[in-house]
């Protein structure tokens, strides 16, 4: 795969109780390890992410700058090449619009690129791009999705 995109919560860090909830800043078991791998191979790395908590339209929100500092974080502890989140409804998945900006941004064709998953939202949006997915769980090694029938069958 020439382009590699991640979505945040449930994928690389532990998913937050709400969506307005401090970010944890760690990693889920085996991020690290396989990003660099993939940086090696010569993939270009991005993150697309609603960040629900930072709607402009919500009256309790994260701060943009609370987003992108976190996002920043993960960009540098990573090696991520791009970083798109959503603070307003329409970029948000399930609309393909952030996968899109980052294959026009890498001239990276759809099927040279690969969305990384935990979310139906985001399975949406990767369809709706007409790119492959794999839920983060199955790409590093979690636990073996092959099984549940509500992923195969999407």
């Amino acid at each position: 795969m020439k382009l590699v995109i991640f979505d945040v919560d449930g994928t690389l860090s532990p998913r937050r109780l709400t969506s307005t909830a401090a970010f944890e800043r760690t990693f889920l078991p085996g991020v690290v390890t396989k990003l660099a791998i993939l940086k090696k191979q010569g993939a270009i790395l991005a993150l697309a992410t609603n960040q629900g908590g930072a709607e402009r339209e919500r009256p309790i929100r994260l701060s943009t700058g609370d987003v992108l500092a976190h996002l920043r974080w993960l960009q540098q502890r990573l090696g991520i090449d791009a970083i798109r989140f959503a603070t307003t409804k329409r970029r948000k998945k399930p609309k393909p619009t952030m996968l899109n900006e980052l294959m026009c941004q890498f001239n990276a064709a759809p099927q040279e690129t690969l969305f990384v998953v935990d979310e139906e939202s985001d399975r949406l949006a990767a369809r709706a791009a007409g790119i492959q997915f794999v839920c983060a769980g199955e790409f590093f090694a979690w636990r073996d999705w092959s099984n549940l029938e509500d992923w195969t069958n999407l």
